[in-house]
């Protein structure tokens, strides 16, 4: 038996307050991936929580305090916030690359500044495709539409650290979805022997060719793909190569190859009738009387929209055609009864779903919103219920990059990307070995929050060094120049 310890964290939920504004104004909710399928809503909400919003070739990138934070002392996103739909790295222009990366390293050097001696991290989950009632209430990318990297700090933990939100738990403890993405699985390592060999060709192209940027040997294992870069984050992220020659092709081959992946399970299914739907999106929010022009199945009179379409679960193919198709993708037998099981778990829940939609419609008679709204509300019970461990469908993946120090104390940047394939909560913190646990009503005290605010708000000028401060802000700008980093 694993007798392993893993760190817990559980940190309140976070009001940011702005430099003019002496009460927060009040955030009643999380954001949810349905709220991502209108993109004006989305902006509208998370200006209360944008620290500074920079311009790159036309496009908003927007700064943003987390809401529900993995560290009691950094915790930022980056978003862009404008009406495009954005779900990963592949859709960012060209053009924008440069400046995109100049603002990571302002965010970076920042957090090195400000909270010395603690790990510095970077990263982001992708699951654009995983909709449906139960993949919606939570784990990955909790707004499909909108990339959204994010960037954290942690003090270095031990099992004696005393620190404030953290625990540690016993592995026997610990939920699947989490064990899956930690080693416990058999689906993971041929995935992450394809990540190895798309990502090594391009490390050779992108760096090792100029022999400027290094690199110590790849490992692709049941844990997921890692390479550590023998220079810390700001070097390989100022290297022009870091996201057109490697982050973005890396990027695009993962989406071809978790497409293929899916429609190998999925019957007369296709990933790119999914993009075109959410894509709809940058020309405002999905409206729920669409007609979908999908041709899955035959569905009831009520379910003719958009949203039912990228919600809904296609039939399974053939077991044996799913097998063979594995097979040629060089899954092991272990690895393919480990597939089949979750998917045909996943289609169980589907049914179950499928017959609580019917009833609320022929037999109460609730209206289309309601019953989308009702739907929402219980797959996000049902997750935490589920007894089947089951299939998040599209596949999901996270990556990180985290600064370290060698032997000789010289800064590297570790690479670790781990896809993910099972319901349930999920994501960059799990993907390093930490347990996260969101508490939907605890919150910090205002006095705390403010704090934690105003640590903040250097970033401004930081990110916008020749914008013009209003005689409010400049004042809360100056006097947060010696508020402490963290309560």
């Amino acid at each position: 038996m694993n007798q392993q310890k893993f760190l817990k964290i559980e940190i309140p939920l976070v009001d940011y307050i702005q430099p003019d504004k002496s009460v927060p104004k009040e955030i009643p909710f999380r954001l949810r991936p349905i709220h991502s399928l209108d993109l004006k809503f989305l902006k509208d909400r998370l200006e209360t929580s944008t620290i500074a919003t920079k311009d790159i070739n036309g496009n908003p990138w927007s700064v943003i305090s987390v809401y529900s934070p993995y560290s009691v002392d950094f915790h930022v996103m980056l978003m862009e916030t404008g009406m495009r739909y954005l779900p990963s790295p592949e859709y960012v222009n060209d053009n924008e690359a440069k400046d995109l990366m100049d603002l990571w390293i302002k965010i970076i050097q920042f957090m090195k500044d400000t909270y010395k001696d603690q790990r510095i991290l970077v990263g982001y989950n992708w699951s654009p495709r995983s909709w449906g009632e139960i993949e919606e209430a939570g784990g990955f990318q909790s707004i499909p539409t909108k990339w959204h990297p994010m960037f954290w700090t942690w003090p270095e933990f031990n099992e004696d650290s005393q620190l404030p939100y953290l625990s540690w738990e016993n592995y026997e403890n610990l939920e699947i979805p989490f064990k899956r993405m930690n080693g416990e699985n058999h689906f993971v390592a041929p995935i992450a022997k394809r990540i190895k060999k798309e990502a090594d060709g391009l490390i050779k192209e992108a760096f090792e060719k100029k022999g400027i940027i290094k690199t110590e040997n790849s490992i692709a294992d049941q844990n997921g793909f890692c390479v550590t870069f023998k220079c810390g984050l700001k070097t390989l992220l100022s290297d022009n190569d870091f996201f057109t020659g490697f982050l973005k092709p890396l990027s695009i081959s993962l989406n071809y190859f978790f497409s293929r992946l899916t429609e190998i399970f999925l019957d007369d299914y296709k990933s790119s009738d999914i993009d075109e739907i959410l894509k709809k999106t940058a020309n405002g929010r999905l409206d729920n009387s669409d007609t979908g022009k999908l041709s899955w199945g035959n569905p009831s009179k009520f379910y003719d929209n958009d949203l039912y379409d990228i919600r809904f679960f296609p039939p399974l193919k053939d077991e044996e055609i799913i097998r063979n198709s594995l097979k040629e993708l060089y899954f092991k037998p272990e690895a393919i009864d480990e597939l089949v099981c979750i998917t045909k778990n996943r289609e169980k829940y589907a049914k179950f779903f499928d017959k609580i939609k019917n009833e609320l419609l022929e037999e109460i008679n609730f209206d289309k919103k309601a019953i989308n709204e009702i739907m929402s509300e219980v797959g996000s019970r049902s997750q935490d219920k589920l007894k089947l461990p089951a299939w998040r469908k599209g596949f999901a993946y996270a990556l990180v990059l985290e600064e370290l120090k060698d032997m000789d104390n010289n800064e590297v940047t570790k690479l670790k990307i781990v896809p993910a394939a099972y319901l349930g909560s999920g994501g960059v913190v799990e993907a390093t070995g930490v347990v996260l646990k969101r508490p939907e009503n605890a919150k910090l005290p205002p006095d705390q929050c403010l704090i934690k605010s105003q640590a903040l708000y250097p970033l401004i000028n930081i990110i916008n060094p020749h914008c013009n401060l209003s005689p409010t802000l400049a004042v809360a700008y100056k006097n947060s120049l010696t508020v402490p980093c963290s309560p």
